[in-house]
């Protein structure tokens, strides 16, 4: 299904966004062939105002828990380039947390052991070098992870949104 063009939002020009400027853009989206793995693809592309030029990916998975979402962003600016890549946690596995607190609760136990499962099969010490790598790169400069209220933790508590090999720089 093309929900975006279903809606009348697979392209658009002319659209003010205020203090932003004037963009024009397009946006196509997916569902997966199997919905019990990936629910949804959404491709957006805008062009003009500020922004200059941006294109985003985004895969969320259907009820399937053990798999990170995905969100790939690049921004090309006059002065510079901004890129976001991230592999969002569907459980709450506390990468915020101090990973050398001692751990006092039942929730803290499940955290962990969900960052355990997680960090074996995709969030690797080579995944992790990766990451830094590229955060490494010659003027780049990295800026602080998006935060939120995440939806479907059991806790629904406060804290990043992000997983452990976010990528976040211009």
């Amino acid at each position: 299904s093309e929900f975006a063009s279903d809606l009348g939002f697979d392209s658009f020009t002319g659209v003010d966004l205020g203090t932003l400027g004037s963009v024009a853009g397009s946006v196509e989206s997916f569902r997966g062939v199997d919905e019990t793995k990936v629910a949804w693809v959404s491709a957006v592309e805008l062009s003009g105002g500020v922004l200059g030029s941006r294109f985003e990916l985004q895969a969320w998975n259907g009820p399937e828990v053990e798999v990170p979402n995905l969100v790939a962003r690049a921004t090309v600016r006059a002065d510079g380039i901004d890129l976001f890549l991230d592999l969002r946690p569907r459980l709450d596995a506390g990468y915020e947390d101090d990973p050398t607190a001692e751990i006092t609760t039942r929730e803290g136990f499940a955290r962990a052991a969900n960052r355990a499962r997680y960090d074996e099969a995709f969030f690797t010490p080579e995944a992790r070098a990766w990451s830094k790598g590229v955060l490494g790169t010659p003027g780049a400069v990295p800026y602080p992870p998006p935060t939120d209220m995440v939806q479907g933790r059991a806790t629904d508590r406060a804290g990043s949104v992000a997983g452990p090999l976010l990528v976040a720089a211009r």
